[in-house]
């Protein structure tokens, strides 16, 4: 069985490493910053599972029968990670949905989540199920509000462009959102319910023990990301490999949205469009004037309008708005 849960551990923390390997080589290539904050996450999970492999091996852990009525082993290093790893998770879906990210909303909800969790983390004399019960409920709750939010900004303030983009995505959503409500009745159950002296000299006390401090749920989420990460950057990368990024140079253009440069090249490449054209297309979907293209590719507006004319003709478009519909479902 210490076998099986070291092979498992293992292969949990190889996995996230080549996630996160990847995720930082998409920043590298697109500058995008939500494969920047996944990087990040991947990071922070990396370090939890570390955390409690050090605990087992070294044979720290508390006995299972006592497990949820101690405190934390190491809070100084559970409580920072566990802020950090939400706050992740909360800005990785803001970003995934176009909405504004910046330093004052990730300090107030960093603030906001950190307070409470140190609030009601099971350490010194406060610990117990119940106190154990909240910090890990709480965990599991703002994961389950970051999808919330996700899913509110794609009904409520998403543009038509926005929404068409995340519907691409809307899938992982739901299976995240199943999986995230399942992961707060697993810790529920093995915290509040479960009676771990009923186990007591079987096979499954040492089973057991080792998952207390897991939660298959979470590591299920965690697995689905890693999965998704490394099989949605594989056609980036290959097409990145010979189209560079390109920068609008124009911040709020770059933050309505913030991965067209992500997936011009593969759109561009999949209905033959020229350099030239991407150009265009590229400022098309930036929502500039003919006028303004002309001004800024140093052309005429002739010359823009004969070019969108071939792209519509190529896409099977014909005006911009059907362009940039086609564009976000690709």
């Amino acid at each position: 069985m210490d076998m099986a849960w070291f092979i498992y551990t293992i292969s949990l923390m190889l996995l996230m490493i080549i996630a996160c390997s990847t995720c930082f080589m998409v920043w590298v290539l697109t500058s995008r910053r939500d494969w920047l904050v996944a990087a990040a996450a991947f990071v922070c999970y990396v370090l939890e599972i570390s955390v409690i492999f050090y605990g087992e091996y070294m044979g720290d852990k508390p006995y299972l029968t006592g497990y949820f009525n101690a405190g934390l082993q190491w809070p100084w290093l559970t409580i920072p990670l566990d802020i950090i790893l939400v706050t992740l998770v909360w800005s990785w879906t803001r970003e995934r949905v176009h909405a504004p990210l910046g330093k004052r909303q990730v300090v107030i909800f960093a603030v906001v989540f950190g307070v409470i969790a140190v609030a009601v983390a099971p350490i010194g004399s406060l610990t117990g199920a119940w106190r154990n019960m909240l910090f890990w409920g709480w965990r599991d709750l703002g994961v389950i509000f970051s999808v919330w939010f996700g899913y509110w900004w794609y009904q409520k303030r998403a543009t038509k462009n926005e929404r068409v983009d995340i519907e691409r995505s809307k899938p992982f959503f739901r299976v995240v959102a199943v999986l995230s409500l399942v992961m707060l009745c697993e810790d529920i159950f093995f915290i509040m319910i479960f009676h771990p002296e009923t186990t007591a000299g079987t096979p499954l006390h040492s089973f057991f023990w080792h998952l207390t401090e897991r939660n298959m749920t979470e590591n299920a989420i965690v697995i689905v990301c890693a999965v998704r990460t490394i099989m949605g950057a594989r056609d980036l990368m290959r097409v990145y490999a010979q189209h560079p990024a390109e920068s609008s140079g124009d911040h709020e253009a770059d933050r309505y949205s913030s991965d067209i440069g992500a997936r011009l090249p593969r759109f561009c490449d999949h209905y033959a469009i020229s350099q030239r054209e991407r150009e265009v297309l590229r400022l098309v979907l930036l929502k500039k004037s003919t006028q303004e293209i002309a001004s800024d590719l140093f052309i005429s507006t002739g010359t823009v309008k004969a070019h969108l004319h071939r792209i519509y003709s190529k896409v099977g478009t014909t005006n911009r708005q059907d362009l940039a519909t086609a564009f976000w479902k690709f």
